[in-house]
């Protein structure tokens, strides 16, 4: 739970830049969030429960992915 808070977190400052026009201080605050997310991928054990857990793995690359085309919106 406290990597999610921080990604979430990291995820709010990011946005609170870019609303304010300031892409580069951003940049890291996103780039750390996806690190947090990767991170909590490599936990997921997919053999464990298949069918649930490929699904959380999608769910973890959409978040990586869509924050790679981060915008204020």
């Amino acid at each position: 739970l406290a990597l999610f808070d921080k990604a979430i977190e990291r995820m709010d400052h990011a946005e609170g830049a870019l609303r304010g026009g300031d892409a580069a201080a951003a940049l890291p605050l996103i780039a750390k969030a996806q690190l947090i997310i990767n991170e909590l991928a490599s936990g997921v054990k997919v053999e464990v429960n298949p069918e649930v857990n490929v699904n959380v793995l999608r769910l973890y690359e959409y978040a990586v992915t869509e924050l790679a085309r981060a915008s204020a919106e």
